[in-house]
């Protein structure tokens, strides 16, 4: 079984809405308790939205989050979960490759 990646977000724009993924972790409870948001790969190639303070997915829907392998910009593939509300995320590029 595949572990879980935590990809910690940061703001690359002074409006927050650019964010991109840093270095990947095991340790949700660490990316938690030193980030606002970021990325969960549960799936090789998916990324789920997490974040400490609840989001609206309106809110969400406006961020342009990168690939933590490429740099690209992510799509949403989904928005329904019974896990979360927040997005889930792919990049095509990357999709294409694996």
């Amino acid at each position: 079984m595949t572990e879980v990646k935590y990809y910690p977000l940061v703001d690359t724009d002074t409006d927050g809405f650019e964010k991109q993924p840093m270095f990947p972790t095991e340790d949700e409870k660490t990316v938690a308790a030193s980030h606002r948001m970021w990325l969960a790969e549960a799936v090789p190639g998916c990324f789920r939205l997490r974040t400490v303070e609840t989001s609206s997915v309106e809110e969400a829907e406006s961020f342009r989050i990168y690939c933590p392998r490429c740099g690209k910009t992510m799509k949403t593939i989904s928005l329904i979960s019974k896990a979360s509300p927040l997005p889930l995320y792919a990049c095509d590029d990357c999709r294409k490759t694996m």
